[in-house]
């Protein structure tokens, strides 16, 4: 009789044990996924991606240094044409901020984040610097940041310019 109570006690204390360990590890689970929510945007580590990327925000300065209006017009996010009053008459005077036209300008990405939106949809938060070439040599013109976002279901994308506090802002949650 001793035995069986000694065995009952055993297991219950198992029984508490591993009930115990279930429940730690449930709540860790649960908080990782909340802070992965909160927040689920990662450095982007597919290099082919982040020079996609880069080429993408290059072409978007090709357009504002030739002063291709309709060109900028078409990669532009429309949420922010509309919230910046931008039509194809002043959309280069607009993006224009360094006298970029009649230049050759190159766009260098020094972090690349990214966050999923759905299966097909991401946006990419991206952190360069803006280069006026000539002949002779490179002269760095400014920092720079865009959000760009990537639609692979239809293989387009669009870009947002925006200041760093903005790009912080998302980066930082």
């Amino acid at each position: 009789m001793d035995n069986n109570k000694k065995n009952i006690k055993i297991i219950i204390i198992i029984a508490f044990v591993l009930v115990l360990i279930a429940f730690v590890i449930l709540t860790s689970l649960n908080t990782k996924n909340n802070d992965t929510k909160k927040n689920n945007i990662k450095l982007t580590t597919d290099y082919s991606m982040f020079f996609t990327i880069e080429d993408c925000v290059n072409r978007y300065f090709s357009y504002i240094s030739d002063g291709e209006s309709d060109k900028l017009m078409n990669v532009l996010n429309s949420d922010y044409v509309k919230e910046n009053n931008i039509n194809i008459d002043n959309v280069v005077n607009i993006l224009d901020f360094s006298n970029l036209r009649d230049n050759v300008i190159s766009f260098k990405s020094l972090k690349t984040y990214e966050k999923n939106i759905s299966s097909t949809k991401i946006t990419y938060y991206v952190n360069g610097k803006v280069y006026s070439e000539t002949s002779e040599d490179t002269t760095f013109l400014t920092e720079y940041y865009v959000i760009v976002n990537v639609d692979k279901g239809s293989d387009t994308f669009d870009i947002m310019p925006c200041d760093s506090s903005t790009f912080e802002g998302e980066i930082n949650g």
